[in-house]
């Protein structure tokens, strides 16, 4: 597949998702069909998880594996906390706060320090499981939703990963353009909670 294909194509998955309704704990999700679609419906989550994929190559050597397995792992975490009770403050918000920064940490041209990547990555991703879990009702069978979301999430990363490593030439472009989406994606979310 050619890399301007898998460009547009992930860019109409991002344009086509709906910010607003993401979480908006308005639909029940129960099982692993809702587990596969939650990543999609919202534009803050595609963009973050792509930038996962696009941060990883970028970072490249060990980071290739380490910022997409911390990311999902970590997501879990964060999907645990919510399960036992715990309370993040502004988890919404700091969702949005993660589409910003994702946009300029793919943005830069150089490379972060390697524990500034993981860890920019850790707290992106235990905000991202804390408000996907807080949407499950009373009687949603959690493997099965979790299951699906992490292989959407996966999927995802995927997606970015390829990006990076099949356009390497043409990364300024995409990174700028990939930057002003989540700048405009961000604040858009920032104004309209």
């Amino acid at each position: 597949m050619k890399i301007k294909y898998l460009v547009i194509l992930s860019s109409i998955i991002t344009m086509g998702s709906l910010p607003v309704d993401a979480h908006t704990g308005v639909s029940s999700v129960n099982d692993l069909m809702d587990g596969l679609m939650h990543p999609l419906i919202g534009a803050d989550h595609l963009l973050v998880m792509i930038a996962m994929g696009l941060l990883a190559v970028k970072q490249g050597g060990h980071s290739l594996w380490l910022i997409p397995l911390s990311f999902l792992a970590f997501m879990i975490m964060g999907a645990e906390l919510q399960q036992f009770g715990f309370f993040l403050d502004a988890a919404e918000v700091w969702v949005t706060l993660t589409v910003l920064a994702s946009g300029w940490i793919v943005w830069r041209n150089d490379r972060l320090s390697p524990v500034l990547a993981v860890s920019a990555t850790v707290i992106f991703a235990v905000f991202h499981g804390f408000v996907h879990t807080s949407e499950l009702t009373d009687n949603a069978n959690l493997v099965p939703y979790a299951l699906g979301f992490l292989m959407t999430t996966t999927f995802l990363i995927l997606v970015g990963l390829m990006v990076g490593a099949l356009a390497k030439s043409k990364m300024k472009i995409i990174s700028a353009v990939y930057s002003l989406v989540c700048a405009v994606v961000g604040l858009t979310l920032l104004v309209n909670p």
